[in-house]
């Protein structure tokens, strides 16, 4: 799962995932069900929970939630090794919770 997000995040910037606003009230809902079941599910299961919020984020938009799928992404990417790209989809997670007005 962590493959399959890198590739639909490689060559998109925080402007172009910024310009889509999740609108459709079905999909807002089942990205609050992900979030919340991340929070209170086992960590092996919420990671693959994790990277589908942000999945969903690239393809319907973004949402407040989608500031918790990148902040997880983050996480694993710096347990992983990858400390630049870690860094900069933190930054992104911090910038998404500024736009959408996220707590």
């Amino acid at each position: 799962e962590i493959f399959k997000t890198k590739l639909l995040l490689m060559g998109k910037d925080v402007d172009i995932i910024m310009s889509k606003v999740m609108d459709d009230k079905q999909m807002l809902a089942v990205m609050d069900l992900l979030e919340t079941t991340c929070i209170y599910c086992p960590y092996y299961f919420s990671h693959f929970l994790a990277l589908r919020i942000v999945q969903l984020s690239i393809s319907h938009g973004v949402s407040v939630n989608t500031a918790y799928g990148f902040a997880y992404y983050s996480c694993s990417l710096w347990y992983l090794g990858d400390v630049c790209n870690a860094s900069k989809y933190a930054t992104f997670a911090l910038d998404i919770m500024q736009r959408m007005q996220a707590r």
